[in-house]
């Protein structure tokens, strides 16, 4: 098997051997086991405890939904193994209008977990959440605008970079057909500090 990568290929047989996975937390309950009505009843639950927050809460998407997936893993070093992995997610966004203006607030629970997720979770709970978040949104005051500086976490100052600027940076440099693309001016700096 070391000798694969030199090679580029491997004619010899493996002897795979199966293994269950390791799941630290067990799904008890499919979402695909759950009946329709059940389901349609937490949405509705959902949709009235958001709207119940007040008068100012004018829409309320709620969105369900779930898959299973079947994952086979097969290696060079006999290792096979087989499982099923549901994926589970609520999604609450809550419009909010008080006069002239209109504020959302979302608020997801999920994961690789069954309809077990909300008994942990409820799902009007996750809804007031949402609906909470852009109430409060209607009450606060203008964020401050203009040039300022900020200061980024060392763990993902990069990453928050590239979400802000490198997304706008490959699509111009796509657009104009791979040629360079220079900003104006400075947009991060690194600076380190000696310990």
């Amino acid at each position: 098997v070391a000798d694969i990568p030199a090679q580029g290929h491997f004619d010899g047989d493996i002897d795979l051997v199966g293994r269950r996975p390791h799941r630290s937390d067990p799904v008890r309950t499919r979402p695909d086991t759950v009946p329709e009505e059940t389901i349609i009843a937490m949405l509705r639950s959902s949709n009235s405890a958001c709207r119940g927050l007040g008068p100012e809460v004018v829409q309320a998407r709620i969105q369900f939904s779930y898959t299973v997936k079947n994952l086979t893993i097969a290696n060079s070093e006999g290792f096979f193994t087989h499982e099923e992995r549901p994926y589970i997610s609520l999604a609450v966004n809550v419009t909010t209008r008080n006069g002239t203006r209109t504020e959302t607030g979302l608020e997801v629970a999920g994961g690789v977990i069954g309809f077990e997720l909300f008994e942990r979770q409820p799902a009007e709970q996750v809804a007031v959440v949402a609906g909470e978040r852009a109430l409060m949104l209607l009450k606060a005051r203008p964020a401050p605008a203009g040039r300022m500086t900020v200061v980024l976490a060392a763990e993902a100052g990069g990453t928050r970079i590239h979400e802000c600027v490198g997304h706008g940076r490959e699509a111009a440099l796509a657009a104009h057909d791979h040629h360079r693309v220079v900003l104006p001016r400075v947009l991060a700096r690194d600076v380190v500090q000696p310990r």
